[in-house]
């Protein structure tokens, strides 16, 4: 099943997460952002304990766009990213969006169709091995919203999977 999905992208920075895996398996910046092409001159991510960069005229050591990372965007104009997706990847095997995540700082994203679900059901693959969870201006924050990024302090000493939780695909309560 294919559901639609809308991030609001203001001038300048954003952090932004992809809430569902591009159709067609398709994770490529050029695939996943195609809607706003033209419009922003840099996206970053960091990931695995390092940063990642993509400028569509520029060096580029990021190519991706998947969920469960947040990336940082430069807009030149205001823009709105429409885009669709499924819950996991179709590729033969169905298997959800899973990234690693090491004890530290991380980028991360909110999976799912939610608009907004708790940190405690958002994060609960990770069994409770993080401490701290920002907003793009480092304040602590109680729930994930779609298309958002965050900043998420991992603990422990090795690296965790960071999956979608059964919350995080639940149906949305209709009000």
């Amino acid at each position: 099943h294919v559901y639609d999905y809308k991030i609001s992208l203001a001038k300048n920075w954003n952090l932004i997460s992809v809430p569902l895996v591009s159709q067609d398996d398709n994770t490529s910046i050029s695939n996943v952002l195609s809607g706003i092409n033209g419009n922003y001159n840099a996206v970053w991510s960091y990931q695995n304990g390092s940063w990642k960069v993509y400028q569509p005229s520029g060096p580029a050591s990021l190519s991706k766009v998947v969920p469960g990372y947040g990336y940082y965007i430069n807009m030149t104009s205001s823009d709105v990213l429409y885009n669709n997706g499924d819950k996991m990847y179709g590729d033969g095997i169905f298997q959800p969006p899973i990234v690693s995540l090491t004890p530290s700082w991380n980028l991360i994203g909110h999976y799912g169709i939610r608009e907004s679900i708790a940190k405690s059901d958002a994060l609960k693959t990770l069994d409770g091995n993080y401490a701290t969870l920002l907003d793009i201006n480092g304040n602590s924050i109680s729930s994930l919203d779609s298309g958002v990024g965050y900043w998420l302090f991992v603990t422990g000493s090795s690296n965790r999977d960071y999956a979608p939780s059964d919350a995080d695909y639940a149906s949305p309560d209709v009000s």
